[in-house]
């Protein structure tokens, strides 16, 4: 006969703490099979959780594949968002979650026949990058109305009936931008803006927000320019060098995508290290020169990694467990600067391996 229990009950039952019991139940990790399966078997016996704990110990898991689509450039940014999900989908394996990517070659590349394709393969959810978003609207509310769950990562369809976005909040890193440009640069500076397409929502939240506030920030500060590059690095470059060749009285620069190699060299080109105060975004090893140099002067990380694991996070809620989730889900952006590049996981693990490899060789 089923008795009502509570998870102090099954932990004195099995043996374990009730931490373990809960860790066990709602597989946080940090729990043996062995344990695992000892607590379900109680938990099912007693009737605790039972759609969670009884199916799991009597059916096996059932499948619930996530079709994740966004583009291959800029990898610096889409390869720590792809391992965060990755990472984080591995702890849900046992349980029937399986990750398909199909990436695009760029942001909003093909992206509506894509993801389009992938909705007639009815995966449980979508993981997409809106690029256009005006475009993926209706294709998203179709997915939705088919019990296909969307999460919107790092770019939003705002319009649209997505289940989700998560993304690092667009205005408050266009804002710490200019809040920031606007004490490095003296009063009266003119900036300029490197964005990657304005029909992104994410660039145009931050572009958006940057120019509201720098001005009230830079007292007499003006923006004398927005470059769309597209995400491509050299007409980045190309476009960065000539708006520089030709405004000299720029004194700063804000690059709102993760594309700011090109921008870098593009100052250093022009020999304009300490005269231009560059303002970067997110974080990777191939930058730590540009902060050695000084070229850097700060860059605004939006933590593409724990964006992704949020993203796998929220959807095991969903599919796993039944349970309801917030469709806004922001993450706070992270300041970087030289003194603190060794603290950011990126570059500790890029250390890690090129200290594994010395010693290696």
């Amino acid at each position: 006969m089923k008795a009502n229990v509570g998870i102090a009950e099954i932990a004195n039952l099995a043996n374990v703490s009730v931490g373990t019991v809960d860790r066990a139940l709602h597989n946080r990790g940090r729990v043996s099979e062995a344990t695992r399966k000892r607590v379900l078997t109680i938990a099912a016996k007693f009737g605790y959780t039972p759609n969670l704990a009884a199916r799991a110990l009597k059916t096996g898991p059932r499948s619930h594949v996530i079709s994740v689509c966004f583009p291959k450039e800029i990898h610096y940014f889409f390869d720590e968002l792809r391992s965060g999900i990755k990472e984080e989908a591995k702890r849900f394996e046992h349980l029937g979650l399986q990750v398909q990517f199909v990436p695009l070659e760029r942001l909003g590349d093909n992206e509506f026949a894509t993801i389009k394709d992938l909705i007639k393969e009815v995966p449980r959810a979508l993981i997409i990058t809106p690029g256009i978003p005006d475009q993926l609207t209706a294709l998203i509310d179709k997915a939705e109305e088919k019990n296909i769950r969307v999460i919107c990562l790092d770019s939003d369809a705002p319009s649209s009936h997505r289940t989700a976005m998560v993304c690092a909040d667009s205005t408050a890193c266009g804002q710490l931008a200019a809040e920031l440009l606007g004490r490095f640069v003296p009063s009266r500076s003119q900036v300029a803006v490197v964005t990657g397409t304005m029909e992104t929502q994410d660039h145009q939240a931050r572009v958006k927000s940057f120019r509201d506030l720098f001005s009230q920030v830079c007292s007499g500060g003006k923006v004398v320019g927005i470059i769309e590059d597209h995400e491509r690095e050299e007409e980045s470059f190309q476009k960065c060098y000539r708006l520089l060749q030709e405004n000299p009285k720029i004194a700063g620069l804000y690059v709102s995508t993760a594309n700011c190699l090109p921008v870098c060299r593009a100052i250093s080109t022009l020999n304009l290290t300490h005269k231009v105060q560059l303002l970067t975004s997110d974080l990777f090893p191939e930058m730590v020169p540009y902060f050695d140099m000084g070229i850097i002067a700060a860059s605004i990380h939006g933590r593409p990694f724990a964006l992704g694991r949020v993203a796998i996070q929220l959807l095991a809620e969903l599919l796993l467990y039944g349970r309801a989730v917030q469709s806004k889900n922001y993450l706070a952006p992270h300041v970087v600067m030289k003194s603190t590049l060794h603290l950011f996981r990126e570059i500790r693990k890029n250390r890690e391996n090129f200290e594994l490899t010395d010693s290696v060789d």
